[in-house]
């Protein structure tokens, strides 16, 4: 799974974290699926009951619509990669077109943690870390962003002897 980030990784750079998404970004994405399918059966009744014909193309577009947002949400979920080395912290997203944003541990001033009722409850978060002179990281739906920013504290303030 974190195949791309130990590519990159330097040599004597020990890997010290490594989280992911939390399964609620693809639940997100069923959601969509759910509420465009519902859509599409409403367009549908709705052709055959004002019109008195159906209009096949209409549900079929909501439906593929829905589909293609599922695995959109589906892909980001399983292609997510957050990683925390004791020199950098790095955050892959994407399959076909990779993105990835590496911080310098040394660029950090400060991070922060922001949930939901739902993420408090499901144990998920957004990570915010700022970073000087460099645009700050934000990182939703992290599977327990307190632990990783524990973690983050802890290579930051060099507590941790590898």
């Amino acid at each position: 799974m974190f195949s791309y980030i130990k590519k990159i990784v330097a040599p004597g750079e020990d890997v010290i974290c490594r989280t992911k998404l939390h399964w609620i970004q693809a639940v997100w994405g069923f959601v969509w699926l759910l509420l465009f399918g519902g859509a599409a059966l409403a367009a549908d009744r709705a052709a055959l009951f004002y019109l008195g014909f159906p209009l096949p193309f209409i549900p079929w577009l909501l439906l593929a619509t829905g589909v293609v947002l599922w695995s959109v949400f589906v892909v980001s979920y399983l292609s997510s990669e957050i990683v925390l080395t004791q020199k950098r912290i790095f955050h892959k997203r994407g399959l076909l077109r990779v993105v990835l944003d590496e911080f310098a541990i040394d660029e950090v001033k400060g991070e922060h943690v922001a949930q939901s009722l739902l993420g408090h409850i499901l144990g998920y978060g957004t990570v915010h870390v700022d970073c000087r002179l460099i645009n700050d990281m934000e990182i939703r739906g992290v599977l327990n962003p307190y632990q990783f920013i524990e973690f983050i504290q802890v290579v930051r303030t060099n507590e941790l002897k590898i």
